[in-house]
């Protein structure tokens, strides 16, 4: 699919906007010929591949527009993926003392600059502060090397941080948990506690959202049908792959894209994105005996489904807090 930036929910051809009536000027066509003012609308485009336009009007000029009437089958919905995840207790103390941390980083931030506007005493107490530090650091790892245990003891009792000393102990329960588990195990007996495994909830993915539509067609006679016929095999043409390009037949060409909108009184509740089709099936004998007009042959009822898969996700900016589905209006008060 093309990349693109999101260009929210698709808007109805202008003059449809503007009449609420279909029209057959600028490549439109409609079954049934007396369609009334409610309407499935597919515009289809030929694929542009990367489009980093903003406007959508300057994604192309539809290749046809065909007007049918609202399928049978009208479900609004919507998924997000999340996951559980253990953090683990090392990440799980940082991100609890996230303000902490941030505020120490801060500081350092404000002694850095100290020091460049001041060279004299104030990088003097700045260099004295990293070395007893590194002086602290440098002891601590040996008393680590010599006796991990009662090292890591040593230096979380030492530190001023409490967020230092959380980090220290839950590195030697987890030390111990890699070594001996029994030991681990005798630990969590001894004292009544474990480590917590910071279990989150994140946000994994937003799957792009599909639709399937289903349209009964009884085609009252030979023009109906005519017209009926030429808006499927349009349909069939562009929804597959094509041969050539640069390449001949060793490349294929991408099917065309798809640009739904309801025009009537849902135009505002059911909102899509650019979508692509990805299944359509023509049942000529939805009643379960092949029916045919006499003289032509042309079938008597049929049935055509389809299905759609979007090609952008979707976000929180693509909805308005006014009117379901709008990007437009702003929040009232209901109360």
């Amino acid at each position: 699919m093309p990349f693109t930036k999101s260009l929210g929910f698709n808007q109805p051809p202008k003059e449809l906007k503007r009449q609420k009536k279909q029209v057959t000027a600028g490549g439109f066509v409609r079954f049934p010929d007396d369609l009334g003012a409610h309407q499935l609308v597919m515009q289809f485009f030929a694929y542009e591949g990367f489009v980093a336009s903003e406007d959508r009007q300057d994604r192309g000029t539809p290749t046809i527009q065909i007007a049918l009437p609202i399928p049978s089958n009208l479900q609004e919905s919507y998924s997000i993926t999340y996951n559980s995840a253990s953090m683990g207790p090392l990440v799980g103390a940082l991100t609890r003392n996230a303000s902490s941390i941030s505020e120490a980083a801060g500081n350092l931030a404000l002694d850095v600059q100290s020091a460049a506007e001041n060279p004299g005493s104030a990088f003097k107490n700045l260099v004295g502060s990293l070395k007893s530090a590194a002086g602290t650091a440098v002891r601590s790892g040996g008393q680590l090397a010599a006796n991990p245990v009662d090292g890591l003891r040593n230096a979380a009792s030492a530190a001023a941080d409490s967020t230092t000393a959380d980090i220290l102990s839950l590195a030697a329960r987890r030390s111990a948990q890699a070594v001996a588990p029994a030991v681990a195990g005798g630990i969590d007996i001894l004292t009544g506690t474990t480590i917590n495994p910071h279990n989150a909830v994140l946000l994994d993915s937003i799957p792009l959202r599909t639709h399937s539509f289903s349209w009964k067609f009884a085609p009252r006679n030979s023009k109906d049908w005519d017209r009926l016929d030429f808006i499927l095999g349009a349909i069939k043409r562009r929804i597959h792959p094509g041969l050539g390009g640069t390449g001949g037949e060793s490349l294929l060409t991408y099917p065309n894209e798809v640009d739904l909108s309801i025009v009537g009184s849902l135009a505002d509740y059911y909102p899509f994105k650019r979508s692509v089709v990805t299944s359509f099936s023509i049942n000529y004998a939805p009643e379960g005996t092949p029916a045919f007009h006499a003289g032509d042959g042309k079938p008597v009822v049929l049935t055509l489904d389809m299905g759609f898969q979007e090609t952008e996700i979707i976000t929180s900016g693509d909805f308005g807090a006014g009117v379901p589905g709008s990007s437009a209006g702003s929040e009232g008060d209901f109360s």
